[in-house]
């Protein structure tokens, strides 16, 4: 059987006379690198390389002792790790390559290299051998404790594991042979405990006063610490309507991952397969956006929105109520725009310009009780202009689109919301819930869609409700629409149109509902005679000078009272000030040109301008406009070039958000910070290194457990430096770290030499039969026929056959 570059089945399976799949522990794997390559990739996942497979050149033929030899079953395990080594996955055309093309976006270059990613959850286990690495200290807080540990808290059901298990998918570090490689696996990662996440993705409607300060809290950190980006929430799991309507209230902007169990970290620098969901999905986009990130540190939360919508992609999803708005995105009510695509995202957001400002439009309904009739549909209409009065808050491209409702209902469950845009794209806000008996109704409830992303604004738009009882109600009793508000929220140009093109087009501005003139002229060809006109004798525009005029417009002036636009061979008008792009020369009376880039300047060298156009940021240093602002710079919301910190090299979007810093000072997080000595940490309380536990070479603070790397003459035993393994550990090595380790022996051993079947003492209660601990109670032969079968079945690899029938399967008189 042939295998692409680097890529593991994760098994072989055979048909045998039955026609039943049997799996075997045998795999065959391309490897283009030789057998030196294929013997040290054996060697890092456990594998033992028997070598080539007979004259095919590259195949090699791969053992692993602790998967089954023979299963009915597919197994997964460490031999499913191969497939995820970026090293050796590197044909598009295999299956290594992702359908969220994670793969090619490596290829590129993209890690998430300078990326902060920050888990609102129940904490992060830091010092996890996946996460230690890129683990984050000021991305971190504990909102609960007050301080900077975002370590879960340990208990026997491991309830707080579902933090480690995000953050491995975002940030695990690669080629370290443990559990999983993360999306963005050169990203800086740091956690915040414990459940903040559950309170943020409620509405602030149905928070209580006593949960409340805690968000406030943790948005605070997270404003405190520049860390305020994208926020990316999980929505419910269950595809039906039945349980809770949170997602449909809060989210209705869903972008797919593909979904499946994941293996990665897990609580006490474990691994697990069992990570699944919606859970799965939001680090994974999180991943994605850190890559974005890094192909453009400059994109904002609305330009990541954007980025996913027009990247995302349809691609196997199936749904029956795929539909293309009039901006022709494809959209769904069940996949929202798709598939995300990491390799489309980072070619994108490279190339990126900011959208242009958001604007929001709002109107209200008049207030007129509309009855809800059961099984009758209740339309009701807003015309909306958008702002057209106000060309500067004027939205014409729509974003998001919110719909605030007052409703009085006796049952609300039985309720159903669309909406439907002036383009006639249909969006559901609400569907029918079986269990929501509620009788409170919807006061003032908000409902959002952008299912409508990219329309336009203007026009008529429909809010459609139907009452389906569910169950017998006081058929009486109505339901009530008293009000409702359509509230728009978009952008007055067009998102993606391009900066060359804005760049490109004509600088002459038409002034007073009039084009400037523009007559063809060709040199050398003869003047044709002017007919006579009469002479004008009527009233002047009022920006005419004391010279009067022969005509009724502005540029009908003869001369100007305050200033001139244009040119002779281009037509001439009076105005009152000059437009942007000019500036008033105020002793010829004319407006002149800026130097190109220029929006306002007081001259028309390149070194006095004033402000930038669109795209351009302004060096008040130079007084220049410039397309990057220069190193030791970053641009504010207002184009505008400043200085960073003293201590930064380079910063993004605030002075001490720094992305690079000066000799002697390190970058944690994106502060500059002292370089803390081996032993020390830089303590944010004290804002000075202070010293590690003397177990700990480096650390993250002050405590026993807060050790990243060992001190010499320690090894690291789950999240402790110890002097010495305890009972029921062996030392070994990890793949990718320098320092020794303690390893869980197998079950029931009080000391071991090693991985495996390898014990030398047993707990309480055990004997030790070849290496194995067996049950004292259950070492026996039970029936000699029985035992022989178990033997001859190769059922002794499981443990239960094999304490019953120790002597048969061990060989030995135990």
């Amino acid at each position: 059987m042939r295998l692409s570059v680097g890529f593991v089945l994760s098994t072989f399976w055979l048909w045998e006379a039955s026609l039943s799949r049997v799996y075997t522990n045998h795999w065959a794997v391309r490897i283009p690198g030789g057998p030196a390559e294929a013997d040290k990739l054996a060697s890092k996942y456990g594998f033992t390389n028997l070598g080539q497979i007979g004259g095919l050149e590259h195949h090699y033929h791969f053992h692993h002792s602790r998967v089954v030899r023979r299963s009915t079953f597919a197994t997964r395990g460490t031999h499913s790790f191969i497939h995820m080594d970026p090293k050796h996955c590197s044909d598009k055309n295999s299956r290594c390559r992702s359908e969220m093309n994670i793969l090619a976006a490596w290829q590129r270059g993209y890690t998430g290299r300078n990326v902060v990613v920050t888990i609102l959850d129940d904490g992060i286990e830091r010092n996890h051998p996946d996460l230690a690495q890129n683990y984050d200290q000021l991305a971190s807080y504990d909102v609960n404790g007050n301080d900077y540990d975002p370590t879960p808290r340990y208990d026997f059901s491991n309830e707080n594991k579902h933090g480690t298990r995000c953050a491995g998918e975002v940030a695990a570090v690669a080629n370290n042979s443990h559990c999983i490689v993360g999306i963005a696996y050169n990203a800086r990662i740091g956690g915040m405990c414990e459940s903040v996440y559950s309170l943020l993705t409620l509405p602030l409607a149905l928070l209580s006063q006593k949960s409340f300060p805690k968000v406030q809290t943790a948005l605070l950190f997270l404003i405190k610490y520049n860390i305020t980006e994208v926020f990316i929430y999980c929505t419910e799991n269950s595809t039906t309507t039945e349980t809770n309507f949170t997602q449909e209230l809060l989210v209705n902007f869903r972008i797919t991952k593909e979904t499946s169990s994941n293996v990665t970290t897990d609580l006490r620098q474990r691994c697990t397969e069992g990570h699944t969901g919606t859970s799965v999905s939001a680090p994974m986009v999180a991943g994605v956006i850190a890559l974005a990130l890094e192909a453009n540190p400059l994109i904002t939360w609305r330009d990541v929105q954007h980025l996913l919508v027009k990247t995302s992609r349809q691609a196997h999803l199936k749904a029956s109520d795929w539909k293309t708005n009039a901006a022709g995105h494809k959209v769904s009510h069940l996949y929202g725009f798709g598939l995300v695509d990491a390799e489309a995202m980072v070619v994108e957001a490279k190339k990126w310009r900011n959208v242009p400002p958001q604007h929001t439009y709002s109107k209200t309904s008049d207030r007129r009780t509309r009855y809800i009739r059961a099984d009758q549909k209740l339309n009701a209409s807003i015309s909306s202009s958008g702002c057209s009065d106000q060309p500067d808050q004027q939205v014409v491209f729509l974003e998001h689109v919110v719909v605030r409702v007052l409703i009085v209902h006796p049952r609300r469950g039985d309720l159903e919301i669309s909406l439907v845009s002036p383009s006639g794209t249909r969006s559901q806000l609400l569907a029918q819930r079986l269990f929501d008996n509620s009788n409170e109704g919807f006061r003032n409830w908000e409902f959002m869609t952008v299912h409508c992303w990219g329309e336009r604004a203007e026009g008529t738009w429909t809010l459609e409700i139907s009452d389906s009882p569910s169950q017998l109600r006081n058929p009486e009793v109505l339901g009530k629409l008293k009000e409702w508000t359509l509230i728009l929220h978009g952008t007055t140009e067009h998102p993606y149109q391009s900066q060359s093109s804005q760049h490109s087009h004509s600088l002459e501005i038409p002034t007073a509902g009039k084009e400037l003139k523009n007559p063809d002229s060709v040199p050398g060809a003869p003047e044709h005679e002017e007919e006579e006109e009469e002479e004008y004798n009527g009233p002047c525009h009022p920006e005419c000078g004391d010279q009067g005029c022969d005509g009724p417009d502005a540029d009908h002036c003869l001369n100007c009272i305050h200033f001139s636009l244009g040119s002779l061979k281009a037509g001439r008008t009076c105005v009152s000030h000059c437009p942007l792009g000019y500036f008033e020369d105020g002793e010829a009376r004319r407006c002149r040109r800026c130097h190109r880039g220029c929006e306002k300047c007081v001259a028309r060298r390149p070194n006095e301008c004033r402000s930038c156009r669109r795209g351009l940021y302004f060096d008040s240093k130079e007084s220049t406009c410039v397309e990057t602002c220069p190193v030791g710079y970053f641009h504010d919301d207002g184009e505008r070039c400043l200085k960073c910190h003293e201590n930064c090299l380079k910063c993004l979007r605030d002075a001490d958000r720094c992305t690079a810093c000066k000799d002697g000072i390190s970058l944690a997080g994106m502060t500059c910070v002292p370089e803390c000595a081996n032993g020390t940490f830089f303590n944010l309380e004290e804002m000075k290194c202070s010293p590690c536990h003397i177990s700990c070479s480096t650390c993250t603070g002050p405590g026993l457990e807060e050790c990243i790397q060992c001190a010499p003459d320690y090894l690291q035993q789950e999240w402790r430096c110890v002097r010495s393994c305890a009972p029921g550990y062996y030392r070994g090595e990890a793949a990718g770290f320098t320092q020794r380790m303690c390893r869980k022996c197998e079950e029931h051993c009080l000391s071991c030499q090693g991985p495996g079947t390898s014990c030398t003492q047993c707990k309480d209660r055990y004997s030790l039969v070849s290496r194995t601990c067996i049950m004292n109670a259950t070492c026996n032969n039970a029936d000699e026929v029985f035992c022989e079968m178990v033997k001859s079945n190769r059922l002794c690899e499981k443990k239960l056959f094999r304490q019953f029938c120790c002597r048969t399967c061990l060989m030995t008189a135990g």
